[in-house]
Formats: C-alpha cells, sequence, structure tokens
C-alpha cells in the first residue's frame, strides 16, 4: 500500500498523464494483494496446524480427542468459543467446551448457558453417534478457504471419534462378560491392580460359583442356563459402586470386591449375596434351587492381582469341598503361604505315594442297636516328613490336577485291602470302605480291572470292598459301575441329601448303601432333618438300601436314629479315624466292650421314644 501511494505521488509530480485516474486501480491493486498475500500465509499455519493436531486426534482415548479437536479449532480459526455436542447410543449426550479460563466437560443439559447463538454450526453423523462442532466469533466471520478448512477439520474429528468410540467398544468387548454385561476375569485383573497399586484400600475378595449349574444346564438346556447366570448377574451387580466392584470369572462363578469392610462384616455381607444368589427359580414351570458357595480372602501389602484371586478360588475350592461342617467360605488370612505350601505340596505329592508317605485311618461304621461294626471306613493322609500329618482335603485337589487320582486310588485301596487281611486273621469278617471321585467311577475304564487285580493278588473277595461316592461328587451311569456291580463289589453313596438330587441318583446308580449327610444328624432336633432322614429310611427299605448316618457324636444322636429305623452309623461315638493297631485293640474289647463291639448295645427300653418327646424335639 505504501508503494502504490509513493508511486502515485511520484507520477503526479513528474507529470505523468491521466494520474488521478490510474492511482486508485494502482492502490486497490496493491491493497488485494497484500491481503491475499496475508490470507495465503494464514491459511497455510492452519492447515499446518491442523496437520499436527490431526496426528494428536489419533489418540484411542475419547476425551483426549475430544479436548484437544476443541482447543485445536479455538487455536486454528481463532474462535472466542468452541463447542463439540456429542451424542451416541448408549452414552449421556456431553459437551467439551474451550473457552478461555472456563472449559467445561460433562453433560450436555448441565452445560453453562452462552450468551451469544454460535456464528457457526456443523453437524456430521455416523453410525453410533452424532456430532455437532459450534464455534463463536467475536469480530470476524470466516473466509471461503476457512470455511473449507472447518469442514475438513470438522470431518477429521467426526472420524477421530469414530474410531475412539469403536475402541471404547472394543475395550469394553475385551473386559466384559457379553452375557451378563459384568466385567470379565481380565478386567477384575485390572481393577484390581488399579486398587491394590494406587491406594492403601484394604480390599476383600469373595469368589462365589453356582454348585448345580451343570445340572440346570444338562437338564433344561443352555438357554435356561445362559438365562440363570443373567439372572444371578443382576442380583450381585446391583451392589457394585465405587467401593464394590462384581465380575464374572468363569462359567459359573462369580468375584466380589469391597473395599475397606472389617472381617466380620464381609462375612455377613458374603452371606447375604449368597443368600440373593440362592434360591428358587422357575425354570419351564419347575421351581429348581440354586446352591451356591463362596470363599473369601482378605488382601495384604505384598499381594499382586493374580495373587489374590488365586487365593479366593483356593478359598472358594477349600468351602465346596469342606463339608464338615458345610461351609460356605473359608477365610484365608495367610496369602503367600497358602500358595506357596500348595506349589511344595503339589511337587512332592509323586514322591509320596511311591515311598510310602501316604497312611491310611481307619473309621468303624457300626450297627447301631449292637454297638457291632459292621464295615471299616479308610481315609488316606499324608505323612510328611516336615509338615507332620496332612489331611486328605488339603492335598486331594492337588493330585487331581497333576493326574496322581489312579496312583492315589491304587496305593490307598492296596493298604486298605492288607489291613482288612489282618482283621479277618483276627477273627473279624466285615469289609473295607473306601472313597472314590465321582470322575473315577464314571470315566476311569483301568478302575475295574485293577479294583479286581488287587483283590486277587491279597486272596479278599469282592463283597469284602465297598467303594463309596460322595453325593456332592457328580456321577454318571455307565460300564465302569455295571462291572464293578457284576463283579461283587459294593457301592455306596455318601452324604445323601445334601448333594446332587438324592431321589434321581439312587433310581439311577446301581447302589446298596447310602450314608445320611452329617448335617441332618447334627440337626436331628428339627424337623426338616427328622423328615428327610425318615424318608431316607423308607425310601431305603423300599429299595432294598441299607442306610447309615454319619457324624454321630453323642448315645442320644444314636438312639433317636435307631428308632427311627436308621439301622447303621459312623462318627466319634464310634472312634474317631485311628492306626490300624488301635482298631484291633477296639476290636478286642480293651475298652471294656465286649469282643467285637465298639459299643453297648441297645436295650428294648432305649429303643422306645416317648411320643411327647418327638413332639417336644
Amino acid at each position: 500500500m505504501q508503494i502504490a501511494t509513493a508511486s502515485a505521488v511520484l507520477a503526479a509530480s513528474v507529470g505523468w498523464q491521466y494520474p488521478l485516474a490510474v492511482a486508485p486501480a494502482v492502490i486497490l491493486a496493491g491493497w488485494f494483494a497484500y491481503r491475499t498475500l496475508i490470507e495465503l500465509i494464514a491459511d497455510r499455519r492452519a492447515w499446518e496446524q491442523m496437520l499436527a493436531i490431526s496426528e494428536a486426534l489419533s489418540d484411542h482415548d475419547l476425551t483426549t480427542v475430544l479436548r484437544t479437536a476443541t482447543h485445536g479449532a479455538a487455536r486454528i480459526f481463532l474462535a472466542s468459543v468452541v463447542d463439540i455436542d456429542l451424542q451416541t447410543v448408549d452414552q449421556e449426550r456431553r459437551l467439551v467446551r474451550a473457552r478461555e479460563g472456563t472449559p467445561y466437560d460433562g453433560p450436555t443439559d448441565k452445560a453453562p448457558t452462552l450468551a451469544q447463538r454460535p456464528s457457526r454450526i456443523l453437524t456430521l453423523s455416523r453410525p453410533g453417534f452424532r456430532l455437532e462442532f459450534r464455534l463463536h466469533f467475536e469480530r470476524q466471520a470466516l473466509s471461503k478457504r476457512r470455511t473449507q478448512a472447518l469442514k475438513s477439520f470438522t470431518a477429521i474429528v467426526s472420524t477421530a471419534v469414530d474410531n475412539a468410540l469403536k475402541y471404547q467398544i472394543m475395550k469394553h468387548q475385551a473386559l466384559h462378560d457379553a452375557l451378563t454385561g459384568l466385567p470379565n476375569r481380565r478386567g477384575l485383573t485390572d481393577q484390581l491392580e488399579r486398587d491394590l497399586g494406587g491406594s492403601s484400600h484394604k480390599l476383600a475378595v469373595s469368589m462365589l460359583n453356582i454348585d448345580n449349574f451343570g445340572d440346570i444346564n444338562n437338564t433344561f438346556g443352555r438357554t435356561a442356563g445362559d438365562g440363570l447366570l443373567q439372572r444371578i448377574g443382576q442380583k450381585i451387580l446391583p451392589q457394585a459402586d465405587e467401593s464394590h466392584f462384581a465380575a464374572r470369572v468363569g462359567g459359573d462363578s462369580f468375584a466380589l470386591v469391597v473395599q475397606d469392610m472389617p472381617t466380620e462384616e464381609m462375612l455377613g455381607y458374603t452371606q447375604r449375596v449368597l443368600n440373593r444368589v440362592r434360591h428358587a427359580i422357575d425354570m419351564a414351570g419347575i421351581l429348581v434351587a440354586v446352591r451356591a458357595s463362596a470363599g473369601l480372602t482378605l488382601s495384604k501389602t505384598e499381594d499382586t492381582a493374580t495373587t489374590i484371586i488365586d487365593r479366593a478360588a483356593d478359598a472358594l475350592g477349600r468351602a465346596k469341598r469342606d463339608a464338615f461342617p458345610p461351609l460356605e467360605f473359608f477365610v484365608d488370612d495367610t496369602p503367600t503361604e497358602v500358595t506357596e505350601r500348595a506349589r511344595e505340596l503339589l511337587a512332592e505329592l509323586p514322591d509320596a505315594i511311591r515311598t510310602g508317605q501316604i497312611r491310611i485311618a481307619y473309621a468303624p461304621v457300626v450297627d447301631l442297636v449292637s454297638g457291632s461294626p459292621v464295615a471299616i471306613e479308610v481315609e488316606p493322609y499324608w505323612l510328611h516328613p516336615t509338615h507332620g500329618r496332612i489331611p486328605s482335603w488339603e492335598w486331594s485337589d492337588l493330585a487331581k490336577r497333576a493326574g496322581l487320582v489312579g496312583d492315589l486310588t491304587a496305593e490307598s485301596l492296596r493298604q486298605a485291602l492288607l489291613a482288612a487281611g489282618t482283621w479277618r486273621a483276627s477273627g473279624f469278617t466285615f469289609p473295607v470302605s473306601l472313597t472314590l471321585s465321582g470322575e473315577e467311577l464314571s470315566l476311569d475304564h483301568r478302575l475295574p480291572a485293577r479294583v479286581f487285580s488287587q483283590l486277587l493278588s491279597v486272596g479278599a473277595t469282592p463283597d469284602q470292598l465297598i467303594l463309596q461316592v460322595a453325593e456332592t461328587d457328580p456321577i454318571s451311569d455307565s460300564y465302569i459301575l455295571d462291572e464293578l456291580r457284576a463283579g461283587g463289589v459294593m457301592l455306596a453313596l455318601r452324604h445323601f441329601g445334601s448333594g446332587r438330587c438324592s431321589l434321581a441318583t439312587l433310581g439311577r446308580i446301581p447302589v446298596q448303601g447310602v450314608m445320611i449327610d452329617r448335617l441332618f444328624v447334627s440337626d436331628l432336633h428339627s424337623r426338616p432333618a427328622t423328615v428327610v432322614i425318615t424318608a431316607a429310611v423308607v425310601l431305603g427299605g423300599d429299595l432294598g438300601i441299607n442306610v447309615a448316618a454319619e457324624g454321630i457324636e453323642s448315645h442320644q444322636q444314636r438312639v433317636l436314629l435307631a428308632s427311627m429305623g436308621c439301622r447303621f452309623g459312623q462318627g466319634s461315638l464310634m472312634g474317631h479315624h485311628s492306626t490300624l493297631t488301635e482298631l484291633l485293640v477296639a476290636l478286642k474289647g480293651a475298652d471294656g466292650t465286649a469282643p467285637g463291639h465298639l459299643l453297648p448295645e441297645l436295650s428294648a427300653h432305649d429303643l422306645v421314644v416317648p411320643l411327647s418327646t418327638r413332639r417336644a424335639a
């Protein structure tokens, strides 16, 4: 502009022709050229800034994308306020605002109202979301080139938002269970890592399992099973808030994490959750009772997410195994020792079986009326050189994991049959009873050959062996059971009344005896326990099955059971699990009883239970 003015003045002074007519055109041309040059420079800078911001918009985090876009637009287009209003299908409508001094990021309906209407509004819709880009200018309007740049920038932002939303969905799917909507095991692990690493909160982790989910699935179909899991998730999910976290960690297993709750309160809280889970549900018009167990552990300073999950799973496994008394949780406050001890025992178990560290303890089953033994139940234990006597419940699952169940059964059976030969030599002819897993009795096709081979090797007959299986252990009818039964081996069902479809099991599995679970014996004076025991006795009589009761601890329990028609029993009243030598001493009458009797015989007067006493009970 200054050059054009100077040229015009010079032309006028030297006497150019038509100087006044040419001067305005020259001035106007110079002004346009100057403005164009300035705009080109500004546009170039704007595109360079857009390119730099485009790289930042490649972030997967939606919040980073939206805040980068609004602040970048304010810088590039010199806007006083920039809003991005984002509406998605499954999220709350969100407004992100770039404004000097007062930025905003939150629900659209709670954003501060602006005095002026936006100068420019651009709207883009894509599958799953709708984006509205609003810019406020105080003085200037956008040129055509700037408007085109704004449209391009809006398209870039839209693509970045689309990518961030898709990443959110993929991340959610990776960390959540599709069926229940709860976090999955990986989501649980991530949450625990944040809680354990970023705060001083003490965590309580409960692992819950639906014990009879397989039965429900097999009976009513997988669709019904999926519906059950969804309903279970809905019962646990309402408990989740900032200090409560629920997850589905497996097929029929859930986890519950609670912060800063004392142990006693956590026990009660877990019990309440279990009570909500365990209820009668309608399956195709049939009411089915859901059974559930839980294991609880508390976090320690040195815990990682993996160790606390593993320990909670171990607590659940122990709660499911320990039916004496029937525990619903197992509280474990020793984090590292449990895992390290389990690993140590798992490594040493094969050698323990080979070197004779697995020993057998003996407990008699007696005739409740006569007091004489009718069978001897055996229970393996591990005589560890360092830890001493370790009960079987602590390492039986380790044997399953290591594939040593067959070896363990063979060793236990060998010792039991040899012991049976010893008491037969002393004049006692009752059989020996050994508990096997339902998996062995249903799937191990080598089991009959092993059993009959060991019977033959010690000169014992098949009717001198009783193989027991817990009713809580899944078992299916198979040729294995048929071969054992056809060969003369007796089969029995333990923990009757506490497990899987008792009546159906008795009709399907060829058993010769059942042992009523100690839960009913310990609660013998209650009406439900009395009804179950009476029904078992009547049913056993109709089917020709011997009925026994386990967990008898007092003379009164013995008398009541005998009066109800339950003929046999086992428990501390008859003697705890002992060595073979101790058993033989007791059988020979060293404690003052007649030889061959472990309890004094009941008289006719003992067996008369007055009606008033029954009613009072």
